[in-house]
C-alpha cells in the first residue's frame, strides 16, 4: 500500500516477500540438518580459543560488534555532515 496502487508495485512486493520466504526457510533448513551443536566455551565460562590467542566473552563480544559500530558511526557522520552543509550546496 506504501509504494502505490499499481500493478508493478504489487508484483516487486510478492516478488520481495518471496525471495524473503525462500532466504529464511533455507537457513532453517540448513539449520535444522545441522544437528546439536557443542557447548560454547564461553557458555561454561571458559575462554573461546581462537588463532591469535584465548579470547574471553567481553573480547569477543568487542569483536564482533566493532564493524557494525563503525559503519553505525559513518553513517551518523555523512548524516552531520549533510546536514551541516545541505542537500543542494
Amino acid at each position: 500500500m506504501a509504494t502505490g496502487g499499481s500493478t508493478a508495485a504489487r508484483f516487486a512486493n510478492v516478488i520481495s516477500v518471496l525471495y524473503t520466504t525462500m532466504y529464511f526457510g533455507v537457513a532453517r533448513l540448513g539449520a535444522r540438518q545441522a544437528g546439536r551443536e557443542e557447548t560454547s566455551p564461553l557458555d561454561c565460562g571458559g575462554k573461546l580459543r581462537t588463532w591469535t590467542g584465548p579470547m574471553d566473552r567481553k573480547a569477543v563480544v568487542t569483536q564482533v560488534l566493532v564493524v557494525p559500530a563503525t559503519v553505525s558511526l559513518f553513517g551518523i557522520g555523512i548524516l552531520i555532515i549533510v546536514l551541516a552543509v545541505g542537500l543542494g550546496a
